[in-house]
Order: structure tokens, then sequence, then C-alpha cells
């Protein structure tokens, strides 16, 4: 396998899934460093890609990239959303892996799920947004711990973790204060990508427990199930709350006609109001030679940021990218100057 697959697959899997244990590693501070030099970029497609950034975004874009190091890891890096100013949050020699960052509600820590126990040990843990003072938060039921979201007062965390064989992948809740760790979903099928309404009284996620993949929200206490979408043979997931609350931006391939060929999930970014209704399509791609996944909402709700996927060079493994959109879906614009192979932005202050 070549370096660039290699790639695609660790970063793919590290998008979404992590692990439990002690904590030799509290109080690390690495140095941060420059990012690397991506090189030249390979071709993409240039239909429906603006050459020029959305005006008036803020704040700033954590994303994974992989590290071309003896290990093969995934690090952090950030970005002004334009693109400017890309900064590896870790030394590029690191031989661990992070992944699934989650802002904090200061923007000055993220969450995040590490292998720092192990390569086979992924737990949940803090680090401030330069690098510096990683700490351990929770090691949950498995070995595999991934995409943390904190919760907006910053006292809680829910996180997915493999439970069993028989319940697959489920959401727990964990307390920051009084360190109770609780399984939220705790059923059969595969709960994964949490995330917290705006208020924090709500939690997002994705399910396959219905047969399909497809949105719920739930208290944050695992009551109050409701199913925003109810799709078959369709993919709604990575879905995030609006700022204000009142939208919900989400991955789908509600417009790939169904068939029972198995194609690529041509994912787009799509919208719905926050209780389900009034689904519409913001980004327009070209067909299966490209996807757009993981959307983030800025801070102040006017733009979106996404994982941009090119496969015109093969049409199973893509290259992907940190590409940026109004919230309409308008302006769709690929960052510049960031490591290749860049994957799950998520847009804090």
């Amino acid at each position: 396998m070549n370096k660039q697959l290699y790639f695609f697959f660790l970063s793919a899997v590290l998008t979404v899934v992590g692990c439990g244990g002690g904590d030799p590693f509290s109080g690390l501070t690495p140095e941060p460093t420059p990012a690397p030099d991506p090189g030249p970029p390979p071709p993409v497609p240039t239909d429906n890609l603006s050459t020029t950034p959305p005006s008036g975004m803020i704040g700033r874009i954590v994303y994974l990239g992989a590290v071309d190091n003896q290990f093969g890891s995934v690090h952090l890096f950030i970005t002004s959303p334009d693109g400017s100013n890309p900064t590896g949050l870790f030394d590029l020699s690191d031989p661990f892996s992070y992944s699934g960052p989650s802002w904090g509600p200061t923007g000055n820590k993220l969450m995040i799920a590490s292998n720092l126990q192990g390569s086979a040990e992924w737990d949940i843990y803090s680090v401030s947004t330069d690098g510096t003072g990683i700490e351990h938060v929770v090691a949950g039921p498995s070995n595999g711990d991934f995409a943390p979201s904190w919760s907006p007062d910053g006292s809680q965390v829910v996180f997915q973790s493999l439970t069993d064989a028989t319940n697959g992948v489920d959401i727990y809740h964990y307390n920051i204060g009084t360190q109770a760790l609780t399984n939220l979903t705790n059923s059969p099928g595969n709960e994964e990508l949490p995330s917290w309404s705006p208020d924090g009284t709500r939690v997002l996620f994705q399910s396959t427990q219905d047969g399909g993949t497809n949105l719920w929200l739930m208290n944050p206490d695992g009551t109050g199930l409701t199913a925003l979408t109810t799709d078959v043979g369709i993919q709604n997931s990575a879905g995030v709350f609006s700022p204000d609350g009142q939208t919900i931006a989400f991955e789908s391939t509600k417009h790939q006609p169904v068939t029972a060929t198995v194609t690529i999930g041509d994912f787009e970014i799509w919208a719905m109001d926050a209780d389900g209704s009034n689904p519409r399509r913001l980004s327009i791609g070209v067909g299966e030679s490209d996807a757009a996944r993981f959307p983030s909402w800025s801070p102040d709700g006017k733009h979106i940021a996404y994982e941009f996927h090119d496969f015109t060079l093969h049409q199973l493994f893509s290259v992907t990218f940190i590409g940026v959109m109004n919230a309409d879906g308008s302006n769709m614009y690929l960052l510049p100057n960031q490591p290749i192979d860049g994957r799950f932005p998520r847009w804090g202050p």
C-alpha cells in the first residue's frame, strides 16, 4: 500500500472512532510547530468551487492531518478560516495520533481523543490550543473512545465507545466534576458522533438502530429520544447545531438515487430546521468525483467548514481538503497552504 492510501485509511479511521487507561502523559507540553509544506496539491475539480474565500469569516478551524513521519501519525492543525497561518499543535516527530477535536467553552482548549497510552488504547484528553498542557479526562469502557464533544458550560463530555459485540458503538456521558460515566444509548446498532445543542439541553447523534443511518436527539441523561430523520437506504450523519440552535447542518446522500448497486456515497452538506423539518441541500458537487462531509458552523453561524473529497484520481480512494462556504452553500472554497489529506474540521473562536 502506498503512503497516500495508508494515510487515507488511517485518517478515515481516526476521524470517527477511540479507547481508555491511566495517564503517564499528564502535563506533557510539546512545542507547537509550523505546519509542513504541503507541496503542490493534486488537481481538484473546479466545478462549483470558488477561487476566493467567503468574506467576513471569523475564528479558527482545527482539523486532522496525516503527518509524514515513521509512525504515520495523525495530528491536529489550526488555521485561519481563509487558510492563512496554519500551525501544527505538536512536533511532527510525535509518534502519537490525535482525533475528534471539540472546542471548549472559552476557546483556549480542545477535547480530543488520543492513543497516548499506546497504539491500541484510545482515551479522551483535553489540550490547550497551542499544544501544551495535555490532561487525561476519561477512559471509557473500551480501548476505543472517540469523537468527544464538550458541553457548552464545560462541565460534561459526550463521546462514542464500543460497548460490546451485541450493542456495538454507544454514546457515553461523562460528568467532569463527579466523574460519573453513563451509557446513554445502550442499544443494538452504532450510535456515533455526538454533539451538543448550544444551550446544553440536547445531544444530537447519528444511529443505525433503525436499519438506516439517521440523526437523533436525546436529553443529556439519555431520555427523550427523538428521530429527526427516518430515511431508508440513505445516510444522514455528522449533524451539528448552528450557534443559535435553530438549524442543523449534516452530511447526506438524500440527493443520490437509491439503487441495488453499491456506489461511492455522493455526500453533500445539507441543513434542516432543529426539529428535522425543511431539509435543504447546501453544497453542490459534481457527482461521484467529489464529496462534502463533516460540516462545522462558524461561531457567528454565517459560514460552514467541511471536508472535501476529490475522487478524480481514483474512484475508491480520495484526496481530502478543508473547505469553507457561506451558510447557504454558496462560495465553496478550498483552503490553501494546508497539509494534504486534511479531515474533520471543527470551527471555533
